[in-house]
């Protein structure tokens, strides 16, 4: 994982909805036991993965993120 500047704040800012934060390696069937999995970078913010495999996710706590940022997002801009 890139150590970058957004993705160091994305850590932090989720632990402010109650997002349990840890880095490690997974693989497949990690991702098939998620309760919800999204991508993020730079450039889209934060993005839900509706399906994977045969799993559907909510994207729940994705979108809680995705307002989050935007209020982040906003503050910073109005200033």
């Amino acid at each position: 994982a890139l150590r970058g500047v957004f993705r160091k704040n994305l850590l932090n800012w989720a632990k402010e909805i109650s997002l349990e934060v840890k880095e490690e390696s997974i693989n497949p069937f990690d991702l098939q036991k998620a309760d919800e999995i999204w991508l993020t970078n730079t450039i889209i913010g934060v993005q839900w993965v509706e399906k994977y495999r045969k799993n559907t996710y909510k994207g729940d706590k994705a979108k809680e993120l995705v307002a989050l940022l935007q209020r982040k997002l906003n503050v910073l801009g109005s200033l």
